[in-house]
């Protein structure tokens, strides 16, 4: 990623870092990070010039009809109409469901505001709570303890970047 792209994805995470109180900044092109009960990666990649926000759902085994929850995911992933402009996918590796989006950079000819992330966030964790509610699991605050979703940046390495 440029330098004008890494500069643009360290100040959107600050903007979010300044939202939520906490200093944030990605330790070798990563960030973890703990909101709503969830365990949120973002990281960026210098080669497709793109930052990647990946939230876990849990795993496949954990829906009561693992049929019906796919043919729901797919409706939503239909032209994103229930995704928020993310999309939802199986990673292979761990059999994790997993919520995806990618910000390709440059983002908009003119800068976008610091709070983009921010504003960006509600939408992705509405887009997550419907699927959990259709695919009849458990959300963060009925599992407090987590155990049953992978942690936290679990499917990147299957990340297919294309």
């Amino acid at each position: 990623m440029s330098e004008r792209y890494a500069a643009e994805a360290d100040r959107l995470l600050a903007g979010l870092g300044e939202t939520l109180g906490e200093t944030l900044s990605f330790a070798q092109g990563r960030c973890d990070l703990r909101l709503e009960g969830r365990d949120i990666s973002l990281f960026y990649s210098e080669e497709h010039s793109a930052l990647f926000l990946q939230i876990c759902l849990g795993p496949l085994e954990k829906v009561p009809d693992p049929e019906d929850g796919l043919a729901w995911l797919l409706r939503a992933c239909h032209v994103w109409a229930g995704t928020a402009g993310g999309i939802f996918g199986l990673n292979p590796d761990d059999g994790g469901l997993y919520y995806n989006y990618r910000l390709d950079f440059p983002l908009s000819e003119e800068p976008v505001p610091d709070e983009f992330l921010v504003d960006l966030l509600p939408h992705m964790l509405g887009a997550i709570e419907a699927a959990e509610d259709a695919l009849g699991i458990s959300t963060p605050a009925d599992a407090a303890d987590g155990a049953d979703a992978p942690p936290a940046g679990a499917g990147e390495e299957s990340l297919l970047l294309v």
